[in-house]
């Protein structure tokens, strides 16, 4: 360390020399470095993370459409409910008009054929004969 130091200046109080100063400013250059390193690692996670999420807007559009698909769903199961009952309450009423009429028609026949073996014919919701003696 071959340097001068002003007279009034003690060796301690003059701060680092030359040799010192240039190991702390390559431990800083090195720590620079590497927390450049470290950064520039977080920016292309940070950037790969948020690569693939949509934005607020495309997520409200999305949702908007949605409950536009449920609303429309619910309309349709509600007119096949509607759709349904009716089938059933006509089903319903037309076997009742028509039942006896067919039992009436199915026993002429069915007691001629068998030469009024039976005394009964009957047939049920099911198209079932039911046959009495």
């Amino acid at each position: 360390m071959g340097e001068r130091l002003p007279q009034h200046l003690k060796a301690d109080e003059a701060g680092p020399g030359t040799e010192e100063a240039e190991q702390a400013e390559r431990r800083v250059a090195e720590l620079l470095a590497v927390t450049r390193e470290k950064h520039a690692r977080l920016v292309e996670r940070i950037n790969q993370a948020f690569q693939n999420l949509r934005t607020l807007s495309e997520i409200e559009e999305d949702l908007a459409q949605a409950e536009g698909n449920l609303e429309e769903i619910a309309k349709n199961r509600e007119a096949l409910n509607i759709a349904l009952q009716t089938l059933t309450d006509v089903s319903r009423q037309q076997q009742e008009n028509l039942a006896p009429q067919l039992n009436r028609a199915v026993e002429q026949r069915f007691l001629r054929l068998c030469g009024a073996r039976y005394e009964e014919v009957k047939i049920d919701p099911d198209f079932r004969i039911c046959v009495r003696e």
